[in-house]
């Protein structure tokens, strides 16, 4: 038995994006095409593999089914949460320690942080339906400046792994958190 994308969506995605107060269909949208771009919709849960036991512990991947990196996590603890107190609290009351690593087998706390480093963005975030503007809001916010994904690809693996899942979720949203 696999988690599907539907899982991810109504079981991860939703309640995460809920838990913050920022849950609308272009933000599912938006995650869900993460997800399907950095790990095929959770396919993987390290970027290293095995390379973070060869290299002692030390990670330089992705962690999670969105694959953010520690640095990332970090700053936006620094940087973003630690100036909203309500927010740090909320957050605390679910996750006492905080370390970028909860993020390999904790998805909902993954989908949090990735949707905190979509929210704190100034830029809003486009339609549901505009998957280019979708895809290039994930390559200017989301994908590092060395990174490889492009916006075709972007679009393909949310067409393959996600559309259905946030199609499935759109229907019944009024219904839905």
């Amino acid at each position: 038995m696999s988690i599907t994308a539907e899982d991810i969506v109504f079981e991860i995605i939703v309640p995460a994006c809920s838990i913050l107060n920022a849950c609308n269909l272009s933000a599912v949208t938006l995650l869900a095409a993460t997800c399907a771009q950095e790990t095929n919709m959770g396919s993987a849960l390290v970027q290293d593999g095995l390379e973070f036991w060869k290299n002692g512990g030390v990670r330089k991947g992705g962690l999670g089914i969105f694959q953010m990196e520690e640095p990332t996590h970090d700053d936006i603890w620094k940087n973003f949460i630690a100036f909203k107190p309500s927010l740090r609290n909320q957050l605390k009351s679910y996750y006492p320690t905080i370390d970028a690593s909860i993020m390999i087998y904790d998805m909902q706390y993954a989908a949090i942080m990735a949707r905190l480093q979509y929210y704190r963005v100034s830029e809003a975030i486009p339609e549901a339906s505009d998957l280019n503007g979708l895809a290039n809001y994930y390559l200017d916010h989301y994908n590092t400046a060395n990174g490889a994904a492009t916006r075709d690809e972007f679009i393909a693996n949310y067409n393959h792994y996600a559309a259905t899942a946030v199609t499935t979720y759109a229907t019944y949203k009024g219904t839905y958190p």
